[in-house]
């Protein structure tokens, strides 16, 4: 690298990376969830790639914890998709939190404007 003041001398850092596939194999087991359009203006969905059927609890929380809204997923292996429609709630972040049936808590920031 170099600025004003001049240039860095070289540095070598060694990895050694193994197990790739195990790697990849544990990304493919975690649960997808995805929050668009976003911002919005109080319409949004929420997808989850669910690996399973399962049950999953979906909360929009306001920044102080305060759960405004809650909707039960009972999703299928494969794409689901959840409707939000919060208009009139304030502009500002939202977190969209979903619990698993495992009690696994994934949360996706929602900017309403």
């Amino acid at each position: 690298a170099f600025n004003g003041c001049g240039v860095s001398g070289t540095r070598t850092l060694v990895a050694n990376i193994t197990c790739r596939t195990a790697a990849e194999q544990s990304m493919t087991d975690k649960l997808v969830v995805e929050a668009y359009p976003n911002p919005n203006h109080g319409k949004f969905n929420v997808s989850i790639d669910s690996k399973k059927d399962a049950k999953y609890t979906l909360q929009i929380v306001d920044q102080t914890g305060r759960i405004l809204k809650v909707s039960i997923l009972n999703a299928s292996e494969g794409m689901n998709v959840q409707e939000f429609d919060l208009e009139g709630i304030a502009a500002g972040m939202y977190m969209v939190r979903i619990v698993t049936e495992d009690s696994e808590v994934i949360n996706k920031s929602i900017i309403i404007q």
